[in-house]
């Protein structure tokens, strides 16, 4: 028999079993090992739900029926648009437990992630898992503790209109009352089988593990693991079920960062990591805790985008302008250490290349330099920004691209003479014909500071004067001499 064979069957049976209730079966949405999830429609309202039901063949087991009401009475306690909203509990007419919710429109957390390459972006991951926190610190509030997050039991609600995505809690099937009264009100008598582990394998904690003792950070552990998945694109953690469970009690998990298929901020590095923790007093006391870390890493890398975005949006039209008095001045360099300098016009005839003065030249340089640090990149720390210099003085900036100076620079073979007129007030710019073209310029004709570049020669220093070299042999002749006369007068009286 078909799956979808058996499913009419299987609709047309629940019909007769639902025909006592409001409720009429339109499909089924899926089935596990202990139940069946069918959506359905109320008939007074015209209302479309989703029921869950306990599979035909558990319903003599009481326990799971237990279960089941427990999960109904606990959501209706709860109320917040991270957990979905409980709206009817019931039996069958053949005595099968059941629950009906909201129907959600949108994907599971599972299926979101894989239908997007199998990650998420970072940003997108601490949005939705800030959601995930909302939630949980409303259930934990209230004393309970769900006990099996993971992304199939998240559920990504489609955004509609202005309203954004929403993520949802699902399935609170194994949640725990953490008070004896809360589980005496609810229905939770009976008492979890001695030496289970309640959770799936690849997200449980390790005290779920070791003791089954669990609190409100169990979840923030499970969470972490979730977390984990959908920015790495896996669990932190391979293996059976045994292999698991050991991992999760005794191995370190990987640092996202180094096994992520994208970058991923050292701040979310250390959030993921101590969600991790092995031990319960290390982690995030609550979820709370944990949505407050995350809001504040949101927050940081929301600011840095945005800086990155405003600087990227006005670099152009910020080089251009900055960047014009040395374009000017490029027009009339030569590559072999030339000066800036108009081409006299009987020589050379008329220029037909624009002059700048040395001034607009160092002006631009250094607007340049404080207000165009992102030639650096988003990623690479600008250098700090100096002063104004005055003339003569040497600022280092990176140079732009090898496509921009090509196009700012007129290589001509010919040297042309320094001007007469004040050499001494003009900055030197040299560019070097074995330089590579996106190498630091050096601008100024002062002390240089140190730079990426290779050491300026060293000064030619100027020759001496005749004294400096003469001097002392006369000085010592006439030592000499006037010693010669002391002796033979000596000699003489």
């Amino acid at each position: 028999m078909s799956a979808d064979t058996y499913r009419e069957g299987s609709l047309r049976e629940l019909a007769k079993d639902l025909a006592a209730s409001p409720y009429d079966p339109l499909r089924f949405l899926a089935r596990g090992g202990m139940g069946e999830v069918v959506v359905v429609r109320h008939r007074e309202l015209g209302r479309d739900l989703v029921m869950k039901l306990l599979l035909t063949n558990l319903t003599g087991q009481e326990q799971l029926a237990e279960r089941m009401r427990a999960e109904a009475r606990m959501l209706a306690r709860l109320s917040h648009p991270s957990l979905v909203t409980v709206v009817d509990s019931g039996r069958t007419a053949a005595g099968r437990p059941f629950l009906v919710t909201e129907l959600l429109e949108g994907e599971t957390l599972a299926e979101h992630v894989a239908a997007r390459g199998g990650h998420l972006p970072v940003r997108d991951a601490l949005e939705l898992t800030i959601q995930t926190l909302a939630g949980l610190t409303v259930v934990h509030d209230a004393g309970f503790v769900h006990r099996d997050l993971k992304p199939a039991n998240l559920f990504v609600v489609k955004a509609r209109g202005a309203e954004a995505r929403r993520l949802k809690i699902l399935d609170f099937g194994i949640a725990k009352a953490l008070s004896e009264e809360d589980r005496r009100d609810l229905g939770m008598v009976a008492p979890t089988t001695a030496g289970a582990i309640m959770g799936t394998p690849s997200s449980v904690s390790p005290e779920q593990v070791e003791s089954g003792k669990v609190d409100a950070r169990t979840d923030v552990y499970g969470l972490g693991v979730v977390l984990f998945r959908i920015i790495v694109g896996r669990a932190p953690f391979s293996g059976d079920a045994l292999e698991l469970f050991r991992a999760h009690l005794l191995e370190a998990p990987p640092v996202p960062s180094s096994v992520a298929p994208q970058p991923v901020p050292l701040v979310v590095d250390r959030v993921i990591l101590k969600a991790l923790e092995k031990d319960p007093a290390r982690r995030f006391q609550s979820a709370s805790e944990m949505r407050e870390a995350l809001e504040r890493v949101l927050v940081d890398l929301s600011l840095e985008s945005d800086t990155t975005e405003d600087v990227a949006s006005n670099e152009a039209a910020t080089l251009e302008a900055d960047f014009s008095g040395i374009a000017r001045a490029s027009a009339s360099l030569q590559v072999a250490g030339s000066w800036p300098q108009a081409t006299s016009d009987a020589e050379d005839g008329p220029t037909t290349r624009p002059v700048v003065s040395a001034a607009e030249l160092h002006h631009g340089v250094q607007r340049a330099h404080v207000q165009a640090p992102s030639v650096y990149g988003p990623h690479v720390q600008s250098p700090s920004v100096q002063p104004a210099m005055p003339m003569g003085g040497t600022a280092v900036l990176p140079g732009p691209s090898a496509a921009r100076k090509t196009e700012m620079l007129h290589i001509a073979p010919q040297a042309v003479a320094q001007p007469a007129a004040q050499p001494a007030a003009q900055p030197t710019v040299r560019l070097d014909a074995a330089e590579p073209l996106d190498s630091p310029w050096k601008v100024g004709d002062g002390e240089a500071r140190p730079s990426r570049t290779r050491p300026r020669p060293e000064p030619v220093a100027p020759p001496k004067h005749w004294i400096a070299t003469w001097g002392p042999i006369v000085a010592a002749l006439v030592a000499s001499v006037v010693l010669l006369l002391c002796l033979f007068t000596w000699k003489v009286l």
